[in-house]
């Protein structure tokens, strides 16, 4: 073992390491060879730099597994906010949120006086209260001021679905951008290794070990002893 090769192996572990998580930034998706490639460069610039022997190999192919594992992780944490950002503003401009919309401007307007806020904000979900008589003045104030607004125009104008899409797309955007950020934020490193390990597939195990075996071949050179 030389220090110029085990220099050599750790700077590409972590370029290896780097290039995964960009890569899986920029592309929104796996490369399983790019492991296989990560391993066994990390060998080849090992062995070309005078590093062989068994201790040189092992050294190598555990660096090959730190390398890809700490990419796996990187593209995570880089694509966390970003993918539930994508998945919110999905979810709520989905067919389903349209038709509750509809449903729930449609029964407003089928009211026939302002008593029967309390319960329909409670079964509706517009306050914080559980029971009718917990809901407030205040509480009613608001929502005739804003909501109802909003409802009574949903009723009247009856969009599609592609017109109350585009209607809502910004504010929507702009809400499951901050939800995203607030979710992201609760994510820890571990969080991230264990989403990595339960969306590895046989294929990315099949990779990773090719990249392991090429590491450790080509980190350990020719067994001249055998020779």
């Amino acid at each position: 073992m030389k220090p110029f090769a085990l220099f050599a192996a750790a700077g590409m572990a972590v370029i290896g390491a780097f290039a995964w998580g960009l890569l899986f930034f920029v592309a929104s998706f796996e490369i399983g060879y790019l492991a296989w490639g990560i391993g066994a460069a990390i060998g080849f610039f090992s062995f070309a730099l005078g590093g062989h022997g068994n201790a040189n190999g092992l050294i190598c192919a555990t660096l090959a597994l730190v390398s890809i594992a700490t990419g796996k992780v990187l593209g995570s944490i880089w694509t966390t906010e970003p993918d539930l950002t994508s998945y919110y503003t999905e979810e709520w401009l989905s067919e389903d949120r349209y038709r509750s919309a509809m449903d729930e401007a449609i029964a407003f307007v089928k009211l026939k006086s302002e008593k029967e806020y309390p319960k329909f904000m409670v079964e509706y979900g517009c306050t914080e209260a559980a029971d009718p008589a917990e809901v407030t003045k205040e509480d009613i104030e608001a929502f005739k001021e804003d909501h109802a607004v909003e409802l009574r125009t949903l009723a009247e104008d009856k969009p599609t679905i592609e017109q109350w899409r585009e209607k809502n797309l910004p504010w929507i955007e702009e809400e499951a951008q901050i939800a995203a950020e607030e979710e992201a934020a609760l994510w820890t490193v571990p969080d991230h290794f264990v989403w990595v390990v339960e969306n590895s597939t046989g294929v990315d195990i099949i990779f990773v070990v090719l990249g392991f075996a090429s590491a450790f071949a080509l980190g350990r050179g020719r067994n001249e002893e055998a020779a």
